[in-house]
């Protein structure tokens, strides 16, 4: 079978589709799949290979049902469900301790970071995200916090909300997929106390010490000096950062206003454009090299990795890792590229892990641009120009006019 991940996914989608309108209980689904699961024994021992191939389809179905039928049960520490439970009225100033999860961004007279709580109130433990973006006046230099880093303060809270306009964004939801449930606001001039270090994790902590260092040499080859510029950034330099590095606090609402108006703003969102662009340059360098095929697609792949946690780890890099990372192994079982398969894999793996992505737009977009060129532009390629361009390799080595001296001619080979 030149694709064999195909026909699962499609089985997946559509149970955890039939599941936004019937509900199948655990046993349900066990027994239903035990019963199939014989039946495709069965049909495998009599050699009616479709009907136990239906068998394991329709099983892969009942899956994706259960699967997206599982009730979501929120953390009890959340703090927005402690804000819930405490009834909380929003209005007051209430004291938030955190480490930071991502380093502050200045935006206009604010500055901007997400901080993962430890407590609320007093002393009443809290875990989550929470956006907070802290007002100052002007001429106050920018606030700096590094990622590990704990604080503590008082701020006013609240709920992300979206606009009541029919097909508007989801913000909220955008915001929840991050792990940030709440927004917080701090007055300009309210004393934030340090904690010291020593939340988070070590690696994420090197990987934003990376990052950091990657700003400061992109800063030093923009301004051509050696120290970073004390200039305020211009808009190309700003643009340079957000494509490279994914960091969009230093555009300024006129260039986003441009690029969404041509259309061209996703360039500015690090995807798998720019994780294809950087595989496959480093391919093309490495095959340059004669470097041996497994060797030099596992180092395409851990470049891949490291760029995509360089970036920021966002759901479209991580998507195109695994695009690749499948891409690959299939390189390696069937010694061509297999991109539909690798999609095919990439979404069901996807899907396993949240099945109510297959709702989200920004998958759909992803899996349905990246399917339709590997499952119908290549195919159309590899049957129209494919052979002229196998016809037109070693061209030079087959077909080469040659001085014959004895015959005072030319000759070809």
């Amino acid at each position: 079978m030149t694709y064999p991940l195909v026909a699962p996914l499609a089985a997946l989608m559509a149970g955890i589709a039939v599941a936004q309108y019937a509900t199948f209980t655990f046993l349900e689904t066990l027994i239903s799949i035990t019963l199939l699961a014989g039946l495709a024994v069965l049909a495998r021992c009599v050699g009616l290979l479709r009907v136990g191939g239906a068998a394991c389809l329709a099983g892969f179905a009942l899956a994706g049902a259960q699967l997206a039928s599982v009730p979501h049960r929120p953390n009890p520490l959340l703090i927005s469900s402690i804000i819930e439970l405490e009834q909380a009225n929003l209005d007051d100033p209430v004291r938030l301790r955190g480490y930071i999860r991502i380093p502050t961004e200045p935006i206009d007279l604010a500055d901007q970071f997400v901080l993962e709580a430890e407590s609320v109130f007093e002393d009443t433990a809290a875990r989550g995200g929470v956006r907070v973006t802290v007002r100052r006046k002007e001429g106050d230099s920018p606030l700096r916090l590094e990622y590990g880093q704990r604080i503590e303060f008082p701020c006013r809270l609240r709920r992300p909300r979206n606009f009541g306009n029919p097909g508007s964004f989801d913000r909220a939801g955008y915001l929840e997929k991050q792990g940030i449930h709440l927004l917080a606001a701090v007055r300009p001039g309210t004393p934030i106390h340090d904690l010291g270090d020593g939340g988070g994790t070590a690696w994420e902590a090197a990987m934003w010490k990376v990052r950091r260092a990657a700003k400061r040499r992109l800063d030093t080859l923009l301004s051509g000096e050696g120290e970073k510029p004390s200039r305020p950034p211009s808009a190309s330099e700003g643009i340079l950062k957000a494509m490279l590095l994914g960091g969009r606090s230093l555009l300024n609402r006129e260039t986003t206003t441009e690029f969404q108006r041509v259309g061209t703003y996703h360039a500015l969102v690090i995807s798998g454009l720019h994780v294809g662009v950087v595989a496959a340059v480093l391919l093309f360098a490495l095959r340059l090299a004669a470097v041996p095929p497994l060797p030099r697609n596992a180092v395409a792949l851990l470049a891949v990795i490291f760029y995509a946690l360089l970036a920021g780890a966002g759901l479209p890099v991580v998507r195109a890792s695994w695009m690749f990372a499948l891409l690959l192994v299939t390189v390696l079982v069937y010694h061509r590229r297999r991109a539909f398969n690798a999609v095919a894999g990439a979404a069901f793996c996807f899907l396993l892990y949240e099945p109510d992505l297959l709702f989200d737009a920004g998958f759909q977009m992803s899996f349905l641009a990246v399917g339709l060129i590997a499952g119908i532009a290549m195919p159309v390629l590899e049957m129209t120009v494919e052979p002229y361009r196998r016809a037109l390799i070693d061209i030079w080595n087959h077909y080469c006019p040659v001085n014959d001296s004895v015959t005072g001619g030319n000759r070809l080979f």
